[in-house]
């Protein structure tokens, strides 16, 4: 059997997340012992993993870097207290002055065949290079678009080059990847997302603790609260459609930094009945079901796991044309991509409104195509052997 460990800064509610659980479910537990480290101890969506999995102890091998000096104060036993106050002391510092916090981390004494370092973000990458013995090692790289600037792209530079492989998650992002990284492009390869279809389906089904207004147009969006997710577009594309008189509702599904400027714009726009911040929820499948319309604003994306959700249960959708988005849809065969600006995505909301056949059409389409994603498990093999 070979023996894989999956490296992530938690296991919280989120798109890569939920991708990381899919992909641990599919593997063959016969052919792989699993195991898997969080960084951060995030466990919403730990009890999804229906394979057998070892759970390696966070606090043994990191320190939760999301926390604060009050965080450890708090803690009743006093040589803990201590030594948990130590150490993010010594963390911050070392931090503060561009060193490598990780350094004063554990390393896992296990050899592994196979380290996954499953997303970029947080000390992940770093931590599986520094502190993980395997025989290979790969980095999964789940952003549209590459941010990183100054230390950290030299950082980035220095370490993403001694990944056997680092794995984009569609041809966009490897385009994008490649531009920053273009000595490491041989390096860069496409592995698309896992997607359980038939937990979506069976999870759709079940019963909402909030129903959608069925005596309003229902329109919806699954995504973090954060800039590149395009919240403060949606709302304004709402305020544009109440204006323009239509009977609508929007539903967002999801939480992150920018919840309390959303609230407060939703507000100053006086849609308080009409845009509604639902925060996160384990199954937003069951919203997609009720709702007449899926919306995805987003100003970049690496291949969207809620859009491929909407289509599954055939839904019809409306997207802006950020990366991946041609690798799922056809523009206006199964989908409408626009332009990501507010009169743009008005126009498309406002014509699947006012077209009902256009609506069905585009249901009828994604009823008739096959998943692409159903055989991507095979390629996930292929790389791990």
């Amino acid at each position: 059997m070979k023996k894989i460990l999956f490296v992530c800064y938690g296991l919280g509610i989120g798109g890569i997340e939920r991708c990381l659980v899919n992909l641990i479910n599919e593997l063959d537990s016969n052919l792989y012992d699993i195991d898997l480290l969080l960084l951060n101890p995030e466990y919403d969506l730990l009890d999804e993993i229906t394979n057998e999995v070892t759970l390696l102890d966070t606090f043994k091998y990191s320190m939760n870097t999301e926390n604060t000096y009050n965080h450890y104060k708090q803690e009743k036993n006093v040589l803990k207290r201590i030594n948990k106050i130590s150490r993010y002391i010594i963390f911050r510092l070392i931090n503060k002055y561009g060193q490598k916090p990780w350094k004063i981390f554990n390393k896992v004494e296990k050899q592994y065949d196979i380290a996954i370092s499953y997303s970029q973000n947080g000390l992940t990458p770093y931590y599986v290079i520094d502190k993980v013995n395997a025989t290979r090692k790969y980095l999964w790289y789940h952003n549209g678009d590459y941010e990183g600037t100054g230390k950290k792209y030299k950082l980035d530079l220095e370490y993403y080059s001694k990944f056997d492989n680092v794995v984009a998650v569609s041809t966009d992002c490897q385009k994008k990847l490649s531009q920053y990284f273009s000595d490491m492009q041989d390096k860069i390869i496409v592995m698309n997302n896992i997607v359980d279809t038939e937990r979506i389906i069976n999870l759709a089904n079940s019963d909402a603790d909030i129903e959608i207004d069925k005596n309003s147009f229902s329109i919806l969006t699954v995504g973090r609260l954060t800039k590149e997710k395009g919240g403060e577009l949606a709302v304004n594309v709402c305020k544009k459609l109440v204006d323009s008189g239509f009977n609508i509702k929007w539903y967002w599904v999801g939480d992150g930094n920018q919840f309390g400027f959303l609230k407060e714009l939703v507000n100053k726009l006086e849609l308080g009945d009409v845009f509604y911040l639902l925060g996160n929820k384990k199954n937003p499948y069951v919203y997609m079901n009720q709702c007449d319309l899926y919306v995805q604003p987003s100003k970049y994306e690496a291949y969207c796991t809620t859009t491929n959700e909407a289509r599954i249960l055939n839904k019809p959708i409306i997207t802006t044309d950020v990366g991946g988005m041609r690798d799922q849809f056809i523009d206006k065969e199964t989908a409408l991509i626009v332009n990501g600006e507010v009169d743009d995505i008005y126009k498309a909301v406002k014509s699947l409104i006012e077209d009902d056949k256009y609506r069905q059409k585009l249901i009828l389409n994604l009823k008739q195509k096959n998943y692409e994603f159903d055989g991507y498990i095979k390629q996930y093999e292929k790389l791990f052997n």
